[in-house]
């Protein structure tokens, strides 16, 4: 929550203006703002806006320069802006955030009907208020395709754990098939979409 002080710095020859608050449109983040004009304030005066701002719980640590417009009757107009910064160790509270994912997506390719493992980590990147999580490794099913992952495994918050996810295609598959394994890692606790994470290997048949 932010408040906002604007002064009217017109002459007094020129009369109560009216100060409207007007917030700039980012994508993840909502502002509120209250009120979002003031009427009747004379030269000299201040005028007070609320402003309360809402971050998406996909936004990353740092921080966003929030802008805003405030005019006044008669066409006087102000840029200003406030920062709203996002930390993971943010003491108010949970701020789950999707899982990370980093992975060798293109190995060699094998001969045919060679299983072949591939190693995906997982980090869980929420904040120490939200807790250990419980994370699986979904593969997308497959005709005369074998796959099969590992775990699940606990990650606490900004730890990690290492999948294997085994593929091995039957001999219907012969020199240069590229088969594209698609698969979804969640948490217990991370089950909106907005909150897994989905990533795709290759297997290659020499």
């Amino acid at each position: 929550m932010y408040f906002v002080t604007a002064r009217n710095t017109n002459s007094a020859a020129c009369g109560p203006a009216q100060l409207f608050f007007t917030p700039d449109a980012f994508m993840f983040f909502s502002t509120q703002v209250t009120p979002t004009s003031v009427s009747g304030v004379a030269s000299g005066a201040t005028a007070q806006f609320r402003v309360v701002i809402t971050s998406d719980p996909s936004v990353p640590e740092g921080s966003t320069s929030i802008g805003f417009t405030i005019i006044a009757t008669g066409g006087n107009v102000v840029r200003g802006a406030v920062t709203y910064t996002v930390s993971l160790d943010n003491p108010t509270g949970c701020n789950r955030q999707r899982v990370a994912l980093s992975f060798n997506a293109n190995p060699p390719a094998v001969p045919p009907q060679t299983a072949v493992v591939y190693r995906i980590t997982a980090r869980n990147v929420d904040n120490v208020q939200c807790g250990p999580d419980t994370f699986s490794l979904l593969p997308f099913s497959r005709h005369f395709v074998s796959i099969t992952a590992n775990g699940p495994f606990v990650i606490p918050p900004q730890g990690s754990a290492t999948f294997d996810l085994t593929i091995q295609a039957s001999d219907l598959f012969g020199p240069g098939s590229v088969i594209d394994e698609e698969f979804t890692a969640l948490g217990q606790r991370h089950l909106p979409p907005n909150l897994s994470q989905n990533g795709v290997v290759f297997y290659r048949v020499q």
